[in-house]
C-alpha cells in the first residue's frame, strides 16, 4: 500500500549487508538447530515490534487504488500464507497451464504459465484456452523460516546434490541452478525459493511474487502482466511502479524473521 513504513528503518542497514553478501559463511561454529514454533514470534532477526509492524504489512489486503491488478489472485500475502499463522502455507492452489510444441517442447500459455484467477475488469478476466491443453494446480509454499535457507551457502547446496547419486543409489539427483538475482543485476545465486527454484533471496521472491500474484508493479519488477498475452494498460490507472512505500522489503524482512517448522 502507498504508506510510509517506519519499520524499514530499522531493519534497512542489516539487510542491506545480508544481500550484499550473498553467500554467506560462519566458521568455527558447530551447526544451532533453528528455532521453531508458530507462535508469532520473532526469530531475533527483526526485534518483536519491528515483527509485529511488518506482520501486520503482510497481512494488509491491497486494494485498486493501491494498484491491485489488473490481473491477480489474492488481495494479501496471507491469502496465500497463512495456516496456522501468518506467513505459513494453505489449501490456496494457483493454475499453471501450457502445451507441447511439435518437438515435444513446453510451451507456456499466452502471457505466461500463470493464469490469475482474479480481474479488476471482467473483460480481461483469462480464462484458459482449449489448446493450451496441459494444466496444474500448485499449492502456496510454507515461508516460515525461510530466512534460514536464504543464508545457506550456495556451496552447501552444491555439495548435497552432488553427495545424493551416491548415498541414494543413483537414484536422487538434485538440480542445482544459478538464478539472477533481482536487487543485484548481473549476479547469480544458487536458487531456492519458488517451486521451481527460480529466486535466490527473499526480496527477488516478494518482487515476484507482489506482481505475479497480487498485479502490483514495484522496483523489482516494475513491468504489468498481461491476460492471455492482451495488454492491460487501458484499466490500469495506477503509475508503475506501485508499490511505493516498498513493502517489498517489509514482506522480505517479515519471511527473514520467522522461525522454522
Amino acid at each position: 500500500m502507498n504508506r510510509p513504513r517506519a519499520v524499514v528503518v530499522s531493519f534497512v542497514v542489516v539487510f542491506t549487508v545480508f544481500v550484499g553478501s550473498f553467500v554467506l559463511t560462519v566458521e568455527g561454529q558447530s551447526a544451532t538447530e533453528a528455532p521453531a514454533a508458530f507462535d508469532n514470534l520473532t526469530n531475533g532477526f527483526l526485534t518483536q515490534a519491528d515483527f509485529d509492524a511488518a506482520r501486520v504489512t503482510f497481512e494488509e489486503r491491497d486494494q485498486i487504488a493501491d494498484g491491485l491488478g489488473p490481473v491477480y489472485n489474492a488481495q494479501s500475502c496471507t491469502e496465500c500464507h497463512q495456516n496456522p499463522v501468518t506467513g505459513a502455507i494453505s489449501q490456496i492452489t494457483e493454475l499453471r497451464a501450457g502445451h507441447l510444441d511439435g518437438s515435444g517442447n513446453f510451451v507456456d500459455a499466452p502471457g505466461g504459465s500463470l493464469i490469475n484467477d482474479r480481474s479488476i475488469n471482467a473483460q480481461f478476466q483469462e480464462r484458459v484456452p482449449g489448446a493450451e491443453n496441459i494444466r496444474t494446480f500448485r499449492t502456496s509454499l510454507n515461508t516460515q523460516g525461510d530466512g534460514f535457507v536464504e543464508a545457506i551457502n550456495s556451496n552447501t547446496l552444491v555439495a548435497i546434490a552432488n553427495s545424493q547419486p551416491g548415498q541414494s543409489g543413483g537414484q536422487i539427483a538434485g538440480e542445482f541452478i544459478q538464478v539472477p538475482v533481482l536487487e543485484a543485476p548481473g549476479n547469480i545465486r544458487g536458487g531456492r525459493f519458488g517451486w521451481k527454484n527460480q529466486q535466490a533471496s527473499l526480496l527477488s521472491f516478494s518482487g515476484d511474487a507482489y506482481l505475479n500474484e497480487m498485479g502490483i508493479t514495484n522496483r523489482l519488477v516494475p513491468n504489468e502482466n498481461t491476460s492471455m498475452g492482451r495488454s492491460v494498460a487501458s484499466i490500469d490507472t495506477v503509475p508503475d511502479p506501485e508499490d511505493t512505500a516498498n513493502d517489498i522489503d517489509v514482506f522480505a524482512a517479515f519471511m527473514r524473521s520467522t522461525k522454522a517448522v
